[in-house]
């Protein structure tokens, strides 16, 4: 065999072997979250939805005449991060904040779910529960968050 072919043939290896051994879906040391937004009803203005968790950031602008649930998948760090959530104004001017501590583990199915509306969501299923006025309308910001093992039903 010359050293052209051997060459190759320790490279295609070397590519299985990396291939076979790496995660397809994301870092082992990664944990998956899932941020949500829902508006109880129709806002008068947009607003957008800023989370910062474990140092990653994700946004959510739902259209202002709509209650439709918006939600994204972030990846973060495996471990206990500090997490933020802040309702903001179309101007980027923050009307409601809260702030909260979450554990975050490799196979569980993590959440953190914001609510717009005038009474608290209620659920089985929901996590602690964190609350913050809005200047005007009545409306509250009501962010849940949690994370239980991959495959419970919840």
């Amino acid at each position: 065999m010359n050293h052209a072919r051997a060459r190759l043939l320790v490279l295609a290896c070397t590519a299985l072997v990396v291939g076979a051994c790496s995660n397809p879906f994301g870092r082992d040391d990664e944990a998956s979250v899932s941020v949500s937004l829902r508006v109880e009803h129709a806002l008068a203005a947009p607003v957008t939805l800023r989370a910062r968790i474990g140092g990653r950031d994700v946004a959510l602008s739902p259209a202002a005449t709509t209650t439709a649930t918006s939600s994204k998948e972030v990846r973060v760090d495996i471990g206990t991060h500090p997490v933020t959530v802040a309702l903001l104004d179309a101007g980027g001017d923050t009307l409601a904040a809260v702030a909260f501590t979450q554990e975050f583990h490799r196979d569980d199915a993590h959440w953190v779910a914001a609510h717009v509306g005038q009474r608290r969501p209620i659920g089985f299923c929901s996590g602690p529960s964190l609350a913050a006025a809005l200047p005007t309308g009545g409306d509250s910001l009501f962010v849940e968050y949690g994370g239980i093992p991959r495959g419970a039903v919840c």
